[in-house]
Order: structure tokens, then sequence, then C-alpha cells
């Protein structure tokens, strides 16, 4: 009824022409809103993702936070350190990036950084307070790992 409407007002080749405008310029909007997005997951879908093969775990909290606990084979970049551009530029665009931090802010920060440099980026939503998964807790001022290595209680 409403294109019937449209059609009696307007010739139908500028129907189509608008039309054909229309679709294109939604997807043009769409292509260059992918670029710099990332995708926010809870605790249970980022142990799924950080089970993938290849997919890099990144912490984004600080040294001295990270060394308290994190989660194993997570690797430490502080988000809120100079360097972070420069150490996030060693890691692979090609293999997923999984990161999070305490509670959710510094990582979402993080992942909009990575994800406009290019990065694919999985984000935990809610940070490690939410994460249930095991965590490496870290003994003495050397940072060396308990002896019980891994604990699920944190």
């Amino acid at each position: 009824m409403i294109v019937e409407k449209f059609l009696s007002i307007c010739p139908k080749r500028h129907f189509w022409l608008m039309l054909c405008l229309l679709l294109a310029s939604c997807g043009l909007l769409a292509s260059c809103g992918q670029k710099g997005s990332f995708v926010s997951v809870d605790a249970e879908k980022f142990a799924l993702e950080i089970a993938k093969p290849g997919v890099q775990v990144v912490d984004v909290r600080t040294p001295e936070e990270f060394a308290e606990s994190h989660i194993p084979l997570a690797i430490n970049i502080d988000v809120k350190a100079e360097d972070f551009d420069e150490k996030i530029s060693a890691l692979s665009k090609q293999n997923t990036v999984a990161i999070y931090c305490r509670s959710g802010r510094r990582s979402k920060l993080a992942a909009e950084k990575m994800a406009a440099a290019g990065f694919r980026v999985v984000e935990l939503d809610t940070g490690i307070l939410s994460w249930t998964g095991e965590l490496v807790k870290s003994c003495g001022a050397a940072g060396t790992d308990c002896a019980a290595g891994a604990d699920k209680d944190r």
C-alpha cells in the first residue's frame, strides 16, 4: 500500500533509483561500521573462545594485578602503559585476541584500540571478577607461580 502510494507520486524509474541508492548506502555504512568493532562476551563464552587453537589471551591490567592472578597462558600488556601500542603490534592479526581486565572497563578501552588497529577482538564483558575458570596465582616478590600452580577459588 505504501509502495503503491509512492509509485503514484513518483515515477517507477525514480523509485528503483532511490531504492538502489538506499541499499548501496546501507551496505557501505555496514562495512564501515565493522572496522574497529569487537565482541563482548560473558565468562562462559570467553572460556570457549580461549580454548580455540591460536587464540591469543591478553590481560590488560597492571603487572602487579597480573602477578596476583591471571588466566592460564595469558600475557600481560597494560592498556595504561605508554608502550601499549608497541606491544600489541607484536601480536598476530591473523589470530583472534581475547582480552580481559578486572571489571571490563579497561578491556573495552583496549578492545577499541586493538579493533581499530585491525585485530579481531573478543572481550570478557565483566572482567576477571566474573571468571569462574582456572587462575594462575603468583607467590613471592619474584612473581613465581605458587606450588599449587593454578587455583579455581581465586
